[in-house]
Formats: structure tokens, sequence, C-alpha cells
């Protein structure tokens, strides 16, 4: 036959502890900044519970019983336990510890994400940072993602966002395409010239608004890849500047329509809203807007 043994209160526990300790149920009970009648009441209901006398009361002295030293014994265990689980959690609050998770487009991911990660935990040793790259909008709650890095107008009113800045788009060419095409000039050759896309039945909106669907020879969903194609001359693209712009300057590819930008994204952090943020999420973020000019190519 199982015994039920009614529910026992913890606080009882560390007040009976207290009493032991301190000696009497007066020290106790000024401690607890209770009343001593209240102390008293307690370890009375302690013992009723338990079906075991704890204490040894005379007008004159208190003394524990040989089951209350035992008792006591692992009721000071358990202070201790509680005592180390508040001093974990405090020092989680006041620094960053534990597994971080970041969620980020590939582009990121290949580009200076891992740099500052890098000094993210040369920084903040205690913390494990697990970066999850996906061209796609992740579900934070969902997958258990703590900070989101994305490129795009954020409409989630469940999440708080840090802006990091702007990032462009331009359209490109190799020279060695440019001259194999014959075009009147740059919308021409957007029109007409073999092109890279990024993703199926991709759409481009040229700079007199007019909707242009490319002419794809090739569909990669990868960005870097897209870029290593268009320097080859495979076809025209449209490519972030941080992309871009190295190629161009190593003479690899041509901005389009002189420099100016085809479209333009706001990149942002974003995080759950909570009141208590975390150390770790909280320091990523300001090495984040520290480092913001790894993620934009403008302001």
């Amino acid at each position: 036959m199982k015994l039920t043994i009614e529910t026992i209160s913890p606080a009882d526990m560390l007040l009976f502890a207290d009493v032991v300790q301190l000696g009497s149920f007066t020290a106790a009970a000024r401690k607890l900044g209770i009343s001593k009648q209240a102390v008293s009441e307690r370890v009375g209901k302690l013992e009723g519970t338990l079906g075991v006398r704890l204490l040894q009361r005379t007008t004159r002295s208190m003394k524990p019983t040989e089951a209350g030293l035992r008792y006591q014994e692992q009721c000071l265990q358990i202070s201790s336990l509680i005592d180390q689980a508040n001093a974990n959690m405090q020092a989680e609050q006041s620094e960053p510890m534990g597994t971080l998770t970041v969620s980020a487009p590939n582009l990121f991911g290949r580009s200076g994400l891992i740099s500052m990660i890098k000094q993210y935990h040369q920084r903040y040793p205690k913390v494990h940072v697990n970066l999850r790259l996906a061209d796609r909008m992740v579900q934070l709650v969902e997958e258990g993602v703590d900070i989101a890095l994305r490129v795009s107008q954020m409409n989630d009113s469940n999440l708080s966002v840090r802006r990091l800045g702007t990032a462009h788009a331009y359209f490109v060419a190799s020279p060695e395409l440019m001259a194999r095409v014959a075009a009147k000039n740059d919308a021409d050759l957007v029109r007409i010239a073999p092109a890279i896309a990024f993703r199926q039945g991709e759409v481009w909106e040229m700079f007199d608004g007019a909707k242009v669907k490319p002419n794809a020879v090739m569909t990669v969903d990868d960005l870097v890849a897209v870029s290593a194609a268009a320097a080859q001359g495979v076809g025209v693209a449209k490519l972030p500047g941080m992309l871009c712009k190295p190629l161009a300057e190593q003479g690899k590819l041509q901005i389009l329509f002189d420099g100016q930008p085809a479209a333009s994204f706001s990149v942002y952090a974003a995080y759950l809203s909570k009141k208590q943020l975390a150390p770790k999420i909280r320091s990523f973020i300001d090495m984040l807007v520290e480092q913001r000019a790894l993620f934009s190519d403008a302001d």
C-alpha cells in the first residue's frame, strides 16, 4: 500500500532549519519578519503532517529530537540547493552565457557574420553561438531562434527589432557579356541578355516602373553562386552591393545604370519582445549595431 503524504511547503522546511540553527522560535521569527506564534504554528503543522516530533519543547528550552536533527540536515541541503540555483540565475543575468541561436541569410553568414561571431566569442567565451543560415523567413518561437537577421519589412508586432542599416541591390554584368551582347543601353541589356535568376519566376522592376521577366538561362538559390556566374559572363544579374562592389573593383563586373541601386532593403535584427532580455541576446544585438557596416552598404 502506497503511503500518501500531504504536500509540505519548502518554505516551512527552511523555517524549521532556521529554528534549529538559531536555537529559538523568537530568533527565527525575527529573521523571517513574522510573529513567534506564526513560527510555532507552522512547525507544529509540519510535525503533524510528517507524523513525527521534531522538537522537544519545555517552558525554558527547545531542542531538536533525533529525527529533527536528521530532518534539519536534509532541509539545509535543500536550502543550499536553492541558494545555488538563485546564485546561478543571477550570474546568468549579469554575464552572457549559454547557447545563443542566431538565424541569418546565407549571404551574411558567408561574409561578415562569421568574423563578428569570432570577435563575440572572444569577448564572451561562455556563450556558444548556434548559427543557422537560411534564405527564408524563420519563425523565432516555433524554431527556437533567439535573434534573426532579416532583409525585409518588419510587420510582426510580437517581435522587437533593431535596425542595422540599408542594403542595396544593383543590376550587373561582366565586361565580356556586355561586349558580346549588342544592346543600345543598360535597360536594353537587362531586357535582352541572358540572365541569372535567384528564384524561379523572378521579376525585375526597372527604373521606369516596368516589370521585366529576366531571360534566365540559370536559376541559383545562392547569391554567392549568382555573383560567380555573373562574373564569368553567364548573364546579367541583380546582386547585393556587398557582393558586386568588390567584383566591380576587381574589374570582373560592371554595375549598370551608373551605379544607381535597383532596390533598397532595410536590414534588421529581430528578437522576441521581452522585458528582461537575456544578457547573451542583448550583448549580441549590441555587437550587431556596433558592426552594422558588415550588413549594409549605406548609412
